[in-house]
């Protein structure tokens, strides 16, 4: 009886052992993924600890290029008035030389 006793004690002991060595496992386990996450968030950190002030900057930016191109609107709108009046002009005087030319050809096939 003291020997089923001891086995069982010894069974019961092995199988502590195995579960001991396995959370152990399990914690330097835990231990690497916590010192990779620890890094990552170092190099995050390093990474991203001037993006306030850059984005701050970009928005300043943007919202100066913004107010440039609405001061800028009034002067576009005269370009592409200017631009029209041009090109119907230009349109114009390409139709009078064509039509020139056209009464020019006649004029000269005429015997």
């Amino acid at each position: 009886m003291v020997l089923v006793v001891c086995i069982f004690n010894l069974a019961i002991a092995l199988i502590c052992l195995y579960f001991t060595w396995q959370v152990w496992q399990w914690r330097r386990a835990l231990a690497q993924a916590a010192d990779v996450l620890v890094n990552c968030e170092i190099s995050t950190h390093e990474t991203l600890k001037g993006a306030p002030e850059a984005i701050r900057a970009g928005q300043q930016s943007t919202r100066q290029l913004r107010q440039q191109i609405q001061n800028l609107r009034p002067q576009i709108q005269q370009a592409n008035q200017v631009l029209s009046v041009v090109g119907a002009g230009l349109a114009f005087v390409r139709r009078r030389r064509l039509a020139q030319r056209a009464i020019a050809r006649r004029g000269a096939s005429r015997p």
